[in-house]
């Protein structure tokens, strides 16, 4: 992808999402990545996400 901006990915971490502008001509909610740390918490899992504009994005969920 085209990577995640910072202050989009502090309202990922937040839960005060809202699909992003660059996103608006794209298929779905913009909530996909916030459900599946919504899932992770409820599961005990550790959920990361590293993200940089024009790089792209990591995500790993971590089981102990």
């Amino acid at each position: 992808g085209k990577g995640i901006d910072a202050d989009e990915l502090q309202r990922i971490r937040e839960g005060s999402i809202t699909p992003a502008s660059s996103t608006q001509t794209e298929k779905g909610l913009g909530l996909g990545l916030r459900l599946c740390q919504d899932i992770a918490s409820r599961l005990h899992a550790q959920f990361t996400i590293e993200s940089e504009v024009g790089v792209g994005t990591r995500v790993v969920i971590s089981f102990s």
